[in-house]
């Protein structure tokens, strides 16, 4: 195998992966600073993130909604909490912080299917005043 040939475990299966080489410099990079077992090990967490942030119909979910905000704008404040309160089963608590006299970063912890996390983003991404709204969820089942 050349030095751009990866090879990786997964299920107890080799496979190989082609890297070109600045993607290889960045990886390496990137575990110099951040740290890691190999470059097999972060291929593995990028393809489980990558992987578990699609769509999975009928799967439960446990994870996080990141939404940066103009606090200012209109009734957001109210909005987003009467969002909440329409998923209150799912919606496990929420943190609200001030970044500065504009913007507010709120993280809302979320349990449930994944028909209900979809339809609380959608909600929470038409409200006037979104700067970002991201997520981080796993499936639990």
């Amino acid at each position: 195998m050349g030095k751009d040939t990866l090879v990786i475990v997964m299920g107890g299966r080799k496979i190989g992966i082609y890297l070109p080489g600045d993607l290889e410099e960045l990886v390496i990079e990137y575990l110099k600073r951040h740290g890691g077992r190999s470059i097999s090990s972060l291929v593995q967490e990028a393809l489980r993130t990558y992987l578990m942030s699609e769509e999975i119909p009928g799967c439960n979910l446990v994870g996080y909604i990141m939404v940066l905000y103009k606090h200012g704008m209109g009734d957001i404040d109210r909005e987003l909490t009467e969002i909440q309160h329409e998923y209150i089963g799912s919606v496990l608590f929420e943190n609200h912080i001030h970044i500065d006299e504009e913007r507010c970063l709120m993280t809302i912890a979320f349990r449930g299917r994944y028909s209900d996390f979809e339809s609380l983003m959608k909600k929470v991404r038409s409200l006037r005043g979104m700067i970002l709204v991201k997520h981080l969820c796993v499936c639990v089942d």
